[in-house]
């Protein structure tokens, strides 16, 4: 099995890697694939992720329309990390418990997380991919067999240290069940991991991202981002662009 990796969302490879014979990994750590884990942990029925704000209300217009109440409709996500003005949730995993979500249809939008998922609509299999479900997804990935390309959400084009661990994380996982062809940039993701493993609180708290979530008071999504294998839950994008669970 080849693992591949896109480091930063503006490489002009992007198209190229991303393709029917592969499977893609979209890894948004801080933090939009952890919400979304974190939702359809707690019984969220399927989750549709959007590139802009008009189009979560637009997506919210045309449900209604097919028959579904408004009160299982949720609208969540970000900009600059906080809440968007008439959405119900924001970005921060901790929102989506199974009171707030139980049964619900969520339409989600985030700066990076969201835009990555749908820049990887070529792939075999669009997978989201975080520090809390790494197992689970390396095990997933194992079991299909096809070459994998992990897409790094990044913060606003550029490389980001906390998706970097994360996938090294799930590559990780993922070489002690089947052999495994790394190149550079998938291998230097897997030594990230191995670098800061025994302190990813203090690899948050390293990196860009992380430190601009504290400063805007997001510190306890940090440790509920941090714990490792806690879902056993796959997030993947179905034929619809719905976003639903496989275990």
């Amino acid at each position: 099995m080849k693992i591949d990796a896109i480091l930063t969302p503006g490489d002009v490879l992007n198209r190229e890697k991303i393709n029917r014979n592969r499977n893609a990994v979209v890894v948004d750590v801080l933090r939009v694939c952890t919400t979304i884990v974190q939702a359809l942990s707690s019984g969220a029925q399927k989750i549709f992720p959007t590139l802009t704000v008009n189009e979560v209300f637009e997506k919210k217009k045309r449900i209604l329309e097919s028959g579904v109440p408004a009160n299982n409709i949720i609208l969540g996500g970000e900009r600059g990390g906080i809440r968007v003005e008439g959405f119900d949730l924001g970005n921060s995993p901790r929102e989506y418990t199974r009171e707030e979500v139980d049964g619900k249809i969520i339409i989600i939008s985030s700066t990076n997380g969201t835009k990555a998922i749908k820049r990887s609509e070529t792939a075999a299999c669009i997978i989201l991919g975080t520090i809390r479900n790494a197992g689970a997804v390396a095990k997933f990935l194992a079991r299909d067999g096809r070459d994998v390309v992990f897409y790094l959400s990044g913060k606003e084009g550029e490389f980001s240290l906390e998706d970097a661990v994360g996938a090294g994380m799930i590559i990780k996982h993922l070489s002690a069940q089947t052999e495994i062809q790394m190149t550079d940039s998938s291998n230097m993701c897997m030594n990230l991991y191995e670098k800061y493993r025994d302190d990813l609180i203090g690899m948050f708290k390293k990196s860009v991202h992380g430190q601009y979530l504290i400063s805007i008071g997001f510190e306890k999504d940090l440790y509920l981002c941090a714990d490792e294998n806690k879902s056993g839950i796959v997030p993947f994008v179905d034929i619809d662009g719905y976003i639903m669970r496989k275990e």
